[in-house]
């Protein structure tokens, strides 16, 4: 039998960490390039194929201007390199591409038509990710505080959001 532990730990390998190497571009200088920076940001295995690699959504905003993206599991060293194959920077949210990495886990479940709605205020939430800083899965609980049309800070679009009050960067 299964414990509740190994069956969350199973479910939460679906969270990678991404690291992305990246360059601005400088608007004043066109004709030349900044310094390569690095960052990391997380992700969510939506797909994997039978070769185990897959397809992992993100945030626009951890992948932009990107040059090299690695995709790393929790609790392993290994990394394989990844590529963007969609952005949508309008809602911040980005699509990621491995080739391999993803043998033994299990993709998020995505809801069928008839399953899919908005969360209610005060639905209880986990929010898993890498916070900025930190190499392990940090995992915060919350609830649902606000769901409406919002400005995003990537795209200074307006499309709906919802808002948790669950730290997440901390």
């Amino acid at each position: 039998e299964v414990g509740e532990e190994e069956e969350d730990a199973a479910q939460y390998r679906a969270v990678v960490k991404l690291l992305v190497t990246f360059l601005e571009p400088d608007w004043v200088n066109p004709w030349q390039t900044k310094t390569a920076q690095r960052s990391t940001g997380s992700g969510a295995v939506i797909r994997r194929d039978a070769n185990g690699g897959g397809l992992i959504l993100t945030a626009a905003h951890v992948v932009a201007n990107s040059t090299f993206i690695q995709v790393q599991l929790a609790n392993s060293p290994d990394k394989v390199p990844a590529r963007v194959v969609g952005v949508l920077h309008e809602v911040d949210l980005a699509l990621v591409a491995v080739d391999e990495g993803l043998d033994g886990v299990d993709p998020v479940p995505l809801p069928e038509d008839a399953d899919i709605r908005l969360p209610r205020l005060r639905e209880k939430v986990y929010v898993l990710g890498f916070p900025v800083g930190g190499n392990d899965l940090s995992i915060t609980e919350g609830v649902v505080s606000r769901v409406e049309v919002q400005t995003y800070s990537h795209s200074h679009a307006r499309a709906l959001a919802v808002t948790v009050d669950a730290a997440i960067n901390s």
